[in-house]
C-alpha cells in the first residue's frame, strides 16, 4: 500500500517542479504556430513509469489549450 502512494505521489511532484520552473527558462518556448512549447525531461525512469507521466501531461495539456509537452527520455 505505502509503495503505490509513493510512486505516483513522487510523480506528481517531479511534474509539478518541472513545470513550476519551465516559465522561468530563457528562449523562446512558442512554436511557428504560436503554441507554446515545454519539454519534460526525464532520466533512466524506464517504461514502469511511462503511462503514469504521459497521463499527467495529457491532463496538463488538457487543461491548458496552446500548451504543448512533448516528453523526453535520457537513460543514463
Amino acid at each position: 500500500m505505502r509503495r503505490s502512494v509513493l510512486l505516483p505521489s513522487l510523480g506528481s511532484l517531479c511534474l509539478a517542479a518541472a513545470l513550476a520552473f519551465a516559465p522561468g527558462c530563457s528562449g523562446s518556448n512558442q512554436d511557428e504556430d504560436g503554441e507554446i512549447v515545454l519539454e519534460f525531461w526525464t532520466i533512466a525512469l524506464g517504461d514502469a513509469f511511462a503511462d503514469y507521466i504521459n497521463g499527467m501531461i495529457a491532463d496538463y495539456e488538457a487543461q491548458n489549450p496552446g500548451i504543448r509537452v512533448p516528453s523526453r527520455s535520457s537513460s543514463s
